[in-house]
């Protein structure tokens, strides 16, 4: 896993739980306008995850618990997350996320 700063620490290990459990990181504030995913850049580091995060997550199986699923909703998703060709470790769903590159998938896998 690659090193994260301090301000992405506690994501970091709240999405390393809820990813054995498959369950859902929600971010969003309970407002449809402020969560709207087109308002996406606006939300603060709060919600705010690296891809390379997820990427990472989704790519290698730590210890020995099999991740059950990531979701995570309301995330303002910084980076490419590039999962080309990846063989994913557990199924993913990213509800009203913004990203603020494109995502690659293609060729990707999902282990079921």
């Amino acid at each position: 896993m690659a090193p994260t700063d301090d301000s992405h620490g506690d994501m970091e290990q709240q999405l390393r739980e809820a990813i054995l459990t498959g369950q859902l990181v929600d971010l969003r504030e309970g407002d449809p306008t402020a969560d709207a995913a087109a308002r996406g850049s606006e939300w603060g580091a709060r919600r705010t995850v690296p891809a390379v995060l997820l990427a990472n997550l989704l790519t290698r199986g730590d210890g020995p618990d099999q991740p059950r699923a990531l979701r995570l909703a309301g995330a303002r998703i910084t980076g490419r997350l590039d999962l080309e060709a990846a063989h994913l470790v557990c199924p993913v769903l990213l509800l009203d996320c913004w990203f603020d590159e494109p995502v690659a998938l293609t060729e990707a896998t999902v282990e079921v």
